[in-house]
C-alpha cells in the first residue's frame, strides 16, 4: 500500500512547497484548516515536520504583534514538531486578535453557582419540608438570583 502511495501519491517540488509554507493565512481559513493544509503539504514533500511548525510560528499570523506572541512561546530545543505546532494552534485560536468579532466588546452573562463555599445545613433542606422539589440552595426565586455581568474585549462568549 505504501508503494501505491508513494506512486501515486500528490508530488510536489522542494521550491513549492517552500512558497506555500511561507504564505500567509488567509483571514477567512481557520486555524485548524491551516493546520490541516501544511499537514498535507508536508506529507507531499515527504515529512517536513519542522517547516510546519516554523509556519505556524513565523508566517501564518496576520498582526505582527501576534507573530511576536507566537515566536515567543516557540521552543527550538523540542524534537516533537507536530506537537508544538498543535500546541501553538491551539493558543493561537484561544487568543488571536483577528478572530474577535468586530470592535465591540462581547458581553455574556455568567452564573455565579456559589461553588466552594461554606452552606449551612438549612440551605440543604427541601423549600418545602415533607415535598419532593428542588433544595432551597437551588431555587431560582426572584430574590435569590445571583449573576455576574462579564464584559470581555475580543473573545467569542457563544462558543
Amino acid at each position: 500500500m505504501d508503494r501505491l502511495n508513494f506512486k501515486f501519491g500528490p508530488r510536489i517540488s522542494k521550491s513549492q512547497a517552500f512558497k506555500l509554507f511561507t504564505s500567509k493565512k488567509k483571514e477567512t481559513v481557520s486555524w485548524s484548516n491551516h493546520m490541516l493544509f501544511l499537514m498535507a503539504v508536508s506529507d507531499a514533500i515527504g515529512g517536513a515536520h519542522d517547516q510546519v511548525l516554523n509556519n505556524i510560528a513565523k508566517y501564518a499570523s496576520t498582526s505582527s504583534d501576534f507573530q511576536g506572541v507566537l515566536l515567543a512561546r516557540l521552543n527550538p530545543q523540542r524534537d516533537d514538531y507536530l506537537r508544538q505546532a498543535e500546541e501553538l494552534v491551539q493558543f493561537a485560536q484561544l487568543n488571536d486578535p483577528s478572530v474577535c468579532l468586530g470592535s465591540k466588546p462581547t458581553v455574556a452573562t455568567v452564573k455565579n453557582t456559589g461553588a466552594g463555599q461554606n452552606r449551612s445545613s438549612d440551605d440543604r433542606r427541601a423549600k418545602k419540608p415533607g415535598k419532593e422539589g428542588h433544595y432551597k440552595c437551588d431555587c431560582v426565586s426572584d430574590e435569590k438570583k445571583n449573576y455576574t455581568l462579564a464584559v470581555t474585549d475580543g473573545i467569542d462568549a457563544a462558543h
